[in-house]
Order: structure tokens, then C-alpha cells, then sequence
């Protein structure tokens, strides 16, 4: 699981557009579009501007009720694939 102080950012140039009820995605190098819902879109709106793991999670609490520790782990589990698919970077804060 990341840290709290992990940085997670959207990758540039990945036009994006937010249909209300869902966020859809363009990757550019293929083509493909992405299309995240509920909790997912939010997380996406989230990251308008870079912010950390713990602020993502602080962010998504004030609008979802449930455990912290099981936001983050859905909440890592969202940011692991995004960033297999090239969509955001999460980068550690040196200490």
C-alpha cells in the first residue's frame, strides 16, 4: 500500500471528460477508452490537481462512508491498475 505521503498524479495528456455519472478516459498511445463510475470517477476528479495518498483518502471520506483502511486498500487497488494502464504515476516522497 502506498504512504500517506505517496504523490499520485494523472499522467499528462490524457484527455478526459466527465459525463456525470461516469468519467471517461482517452489513452492516448492506443486509443483506448476507460470509463470509471462511482467511487472511481470521484478518485479521478480528485486528482484535478497532484495530491497524496493520504489526502486522496481524506478527499473520498468526506464523501463515502466506510472504514479507512478499507478505502485505501480499494482505493490502492484502483491507483495499482490506473497506473498499469498508464494513467497515473504514484511516486514516493523522499524522506
Amino acid at each position: 500500500m502506498p504512504s500517506d505521503s505517496a504523490v499520485i498524479t494523472r499522467t499528462p495528456d490524457q484527455p478526459w471528460c466527465d459525463l456525470g455519472a461516469e468519467v471517461v478516459v482517452l489513452r492516448i498511445r492506443d486509443s483506448a477508452y476507460y470509463r470509471f463510475e462511482a467511487s472511481g470517477r470521484s478518485v479521478w476528479l480528485l486528482l484535478e490537481q497532484p495530491r497524496t495518498f493520504g489526502e486522496l483518502i481524506d478527499g473520498l471520506s468526506h464523501e463515502y462512508a466506510g472504514e479507512r483502511s478499507t478505502m485505501a486498500v480499494e482505493v490502492e487497488d484502483f491507483l495499482t491498475k490506473c497506473t498499469d494502464l498508464g494513467l497515473v504515476t504514484v511516486a514516493a516522497l523522499d524522506a
